[in-house]
This record gives C-alpha cells, structure tokens and sequence, in this order.
C-alpha cells in the first residue's frame, strides 16, 4: 500500500477498502513518508492494515499508548504518546518498522534548495483583501462579497492574495435567496511570478503546485497564451486524462505540469523535473511534505 498514510481514519471508505483487500494476503507492506499526520492515533490505522489481529480495537489501544487532553473548543484531543507505556509501543512497533532517508538510498541526488521569491498584490487585489481584512466585506466589480465567518474570510484573503475574482451564481440558499461563488480572476500577482520564473527556467521542466484549482486553470490559461506546453492535474480532470498529462511531461513533451495538492500532491513522481513551484501552501503540514 503506498501513500498508506492515507488510511489513518478507521472510518474511511478507502481505509476500509484497504483492510479488506489485504485481509487474506500473505505478507502486507505500509509505505509512507508520513505514517502520523496529526495524532498518535493516526498509526493505529496503519499497523491495522499491516497484522490485523495485533490491533483489533482501536479504543483499547488508544487508552493505553496515547494521552488524551481537553482542546480548548471543549472536545477530546489525542496530543502524545504516554509517557509510562511508551517503550512498551516502541518494542512492538520498532519490529515493525523500516526506515530509509533519502540522504541513505539516493546519495547521487542533491540536497533540497529552497528560495522565497515575495509578490506585490495588484492594486484591484489589494483593495479587495484590504478590504476583507479589515471589515469582512469586499466590493468587486461585480457585487459585494460578505465574509460570514473568521474562516471564509481567511479563505477570502487567500485567494485575493492570489487573484483578483468576481462573483458567479450559484444558485438559490435555503430561504430563497441567491447565493454567489466567487471565481478567481485576472490580474494574478502569483501568474505573474510564475511566468517570471518560467523565463528564468529555461528548457527545465517544472511542477507548479497550488490548493486552489481556479487558480491552476487561471495560470494555465495564461501560460498557454504566452505559448508554454501545459498539462494539469486537479480533481475536475478524468483520471485517465491525469496520467496522460503525467506521462506527456515525464517525456518532456510539455514544458509547466499545474497540479493541486488535493489531486496530486501525493502518488505521484516527476523523475525528469527538479524545480517545483508552490504558488500556495496547504494548511496541512503533511500535504506540503508529501507534495516536495
């Protein structure tokens, strides 16, 4: 199972589906960078699926390895390991467990580089998030946009970072009302950036990864005016078509693969590209060390 990772959740159609496709296998292998994403009960999961009858109940182990505390929104959290029990998992997990770095099985590669490059928003888009982080509302060009809650206005924020947008229909709300999505779109600070690092690239090719899949459309639709061979990977491409993409820019035939970290930010490998573009980071602290 690889990216096993994504079988943390007992509860999951594809943990589920996981558990029952290796239940009678002979030998079963969890592969992933990540086996913990968020809590120790992440793991449980995972070595589930790798002997099934070393870990039957979930709550029993739980109340034995892991130390629960009281979050601060007034639910369980599951924040660390026990203390006094900790050695005792260690002795059953460490047998379980095969580590290898990249520094010990690909020493020919070089180490990572990273490099910040800071955009200036355009003038629409700096009105609009000026506007939203101050009082929760934005006046576009083509309506007003109203933040509800602390988090719609972070996700508003993120996007007029990005983009400038514009309201669409989205049909009706439960009391008759109409409702409005907004669409990313030009001027782009980020689609900006991204054809200056395209330039300075040169035949290289390069992975563009970004949460927002408006913003992959909005910047592949640029790069493909200024005539850049582009292919993308998001969840509104067919699956078939994703691994056509995949494999016309393995073979150099495209020169940008714009891919969303949802769709594509784990499975899958570019061996041929070395330079990777973030224009925006995951919440998620797994899904940006998956993605590089």
């Amino acid at each position: 199972a690889d990216e096993s990772h994504r079988a943390k959740d007992p509860r999951a159609k594809q943990t589920r589906a996981l558990w029952a496709v290796g239940r009678d296998a002979a030998y079963r292998f969890a592969l992933t960078g990540t086996p913990i994403a968020n809590s120790p009960e992440d793991m449980w999961a995972l070595m589930r699926c790798v002997s099934r009858t070393e870990y039957p109940v979930k709550w029993a182990w739980i109340k034995r390895y892991v130390l629960e505390s009281m979050s601060m929104f007034g639910f369980t959290e599951r924040v660390m390991l026990k203390p006094e029990t900790s050695d005792e998992l260690f002795r059953i997990l460490d047998p379980r467990f095969l580590r290898r770095t990249k520094a010990a099985v690909l020493p020919q590669l070089p180490p990572k580089t990273y490099t910040t490059r800071y955009v200036s928003m355009s003038t629409k888009q700096r009105s609009a998030y000026e506007q939203m982080r101050k009082g929760m509302v934005a006046e576009l060009d083509s309506g007003v946009l109203l933040a509800t809650d602390p988090l719609s206005k972070t996700t508003r924020l993120v996007q007029f970072a990005s983009a400038y947008g514009e309201l669409e229909p989205a049909g009706m709300d439960d009391l008759g009302q109409p409702r409005h999505s907004l669409k990313l779109t030009e001027p782009s600070c980020k689609a900006d950036a991204l054809e200056e690092i395209l330039e300075e690239t040169g035949d290289q090719r390069v992975v563009v990864f970004a949460e927002s899949r408006q913003l992959v459309e909005l910047c592949a639709k640029r790069l493909r005016q200024a005539g850049y061979k582009v292919g993308q990977v998001t969840g509104m491409v067919p699956e078939a078509q994703r691994q056509v993409n995949l494999e016309a820019f393995n073979r150099g035939d495209l020169k940008v693969l714009l891919v969303t970290m949802g769709a594509g930010g784990a499975g899958l490998s570019f061996p041929g590209c070395s330079i990777a573009v973030f224009l925006q980071r995951s919440w998620s602290s797994v899904s940006n060390i998956q993605a590089e």
